[in-house]
């Protein structure tokens, strides 16, 4: 696996502390907060602006006292997931009326003009379709053992619930332990 991050260590330009950095991430002082943000301030442009920077810092203040607070992480079940959920079944939903519309409208209209139309619903619901892309070659791929911590909610919360579970494998009816 080729060389993923670079770690060096320098000190802070403002207090003199010894940072060490990660050639992956933006360099910062956790002692003085010297290039938290790098980027300059936008000026806020309007009302809008004022509204998205003040829902913003809301929102990043809460997910702060939540993962500071020591408890696991809850599933977010608040009008925006709730919402973000629907429109996300309703975008595959048309997807999937479409492909099925089309493949409808090509067996009905065999030889006529319902063959067209067929065809051209089949496409538009292809075109529409998310796609799965592969990584691209030059960057990392981080696998579990990499990082324990990251792994889905309910693989932790299996793994506690029961350690010393087995599952069959589908494949080769062997009894393994559950990961």
């Amino acid at each position: 696996m080729p060389d993923i991050a670079r770690e060096t260590t320098q000190p802070c330009p403002e207090c003199g502390t010894q940072i060490r950095s990660d050639s992956r991430f933006t360099l910062w002082c956790a002692a003085c907060d010297w290039n938290v943000d790098p980027e300059e301030p936008r000026p806020d442009t309007g009302r809008l602006d004022r509204a998205e920077r003040a829902l913003a810092r809301r929102h990043g203040e809460q997910l702060l006292a939540e993962m500071l607070s020591g408890r696991e992480p809850r599933l977010r079940r608040d009008a925006s997931a709730v919402t973000a959920t629907a429109l996300a079944l309703t975008v595959h939903g048309v997807t999937l009326a479409l492909a099925v519309g089309g493949v409808w409208c090509m067996v009905a209209g065999w030889g006529g003009v319902g063959m067209v139309a067929g065809l051209v619903l089949v496409v538009l619901a292809w075109a529409l379709a998310p796609r799965v892309r592969r990584l691209p070659d030059d960057r990392p791929v981080l696998f579990r053992a990499d990082a324990p911590n990251s792994s889905p909610w309910w693989t932790r919360w299996r793994r506690r619930s029961a350690p010393a579970a087995c599952t069959r494998s589908p494949w080769t009816g062997a009894s393994t332990p559950a990961s």
